[in-house]
């Protein structure tokens, strides 16, 4: 692609961002931060455009997500507030999430863990709506299955790339919900249905390179870049927040305290310890 319009989708992506992020009207609000550069974009958007703003991290004590967001957070010069997870708590934190909500499997179960933290540290903070950046993975091949998937060509990442928002869309619901249940209103701007069509529209050569390339979304860390969001967020690799928060750990940690093993997992048709302990002690 030449150079030129490469340019012109980048000016008109950093437009959409703003004129999107701007549509909040809430001047005071609190955002899901893992220092990684979906978070950290929304945050200095949200900064520029004059919002009184907190960020919000969760994590166990070792998840580099806190070390993350305690530098990135310096650097953008924003207030952060820390919870840090107790494995104690836990369990009973995921019976409370499930009286609200229904997952299928347990990696939607440790993703949904990581808002719940973040609007229950919004709600102890006495804030009420929670910012998200949910829906950019999506939009611009963040996981690490695109690189699998770009192999096979262009209407295999087109197909791949809608299903993925659906499946955003979708999830939002349920974000939406256990969101509501601790009183809070969560808002993800970059789930606007305009905002969803523009971005689908921008050449996939702009988001992912190849089957090699470990970063990927390589137009919005221009934009971010551009926007001056700390390099060490913009240029951080996409890593998932069950995985990042160390919450995926603490829950393998549960399933062997009620004494599942892999063997044992195996045995009875399970894929690992964790979706046993799911179906046997959850569901």
């Amino acid at each position: 692609m030449p150079l030129g319009k490469e340019k012109i989708y980048k000016i008109q992506l950093r437009q959409k961002i703003y004129d999107t992020v701007k549509e909040v009207k809430e001047k005071k609000v609190g955002i899901s931060f893992s220092g990684g550069l979906d978070s950290s974009l929304l945050a200095k958007v949200c900064k520029d455009l004059k919002k009184d703003v907190i960020l919000l991290t969760v994590g166990l004590p070792q998840a580099t997500d806190l070390d993350y967001a305690r530098k990135v957070s310096s650097q953008l010069k924003l207030p952060l507030l820390v919870r840090k997870l107790n494995i104690e708590e836990l369990e009973k934190d995921i019976r409370k999430v499930l009286s609200w909500v229904k997952f299928p499997n347990i990696i939607e179960l440790e993703i949904s863990l990581a808002h719940f933290y973040s609007f229950l540290l919004a709600r102890e903070a006495n804030i009420d709506r929670v910012l998200t950046a949910n829906g950019l993975d999506a939009m611009f091949c963040g996981f690490d299955k695109y690189r699998n998937v770009v192999k096979e060509g262009t209407k295999e990442l087109k197909e791949a790339q809608e299903e993925d928002v659906k499946h955003a869309l979708e999830n939002e619901k349920k974000y939406e919900k256990i969101a509501s249940s601790l009183r809070i209103e969560k808002i993800s701007p970059f789930l606007d249905s305009e905002f969803i069509r523009f971005a689908l529209t921008i050449p996939f050569n702009l988001k992912i390179k190849g089957p090699d390339d470990n970063l990927r979304k390589h137009i919005l860390r221009k934009v971010a870049l551009d926007i001056r969001v700390p390099r060490i967020a913009a240029l951080r690799p996409k890593k998932a927040v069950q995985y990042s928060s160390k919450i995926d750990w603490a829950i393998e940690r549960l399933a062997k305290a009620r004494r599942i093993t892999k063997g044992m997992a195996k045995s009875k048709g399970f894929k690992g310890v964790k979706e046993a302990y799911f179906k046997l002690y959850l569901t």
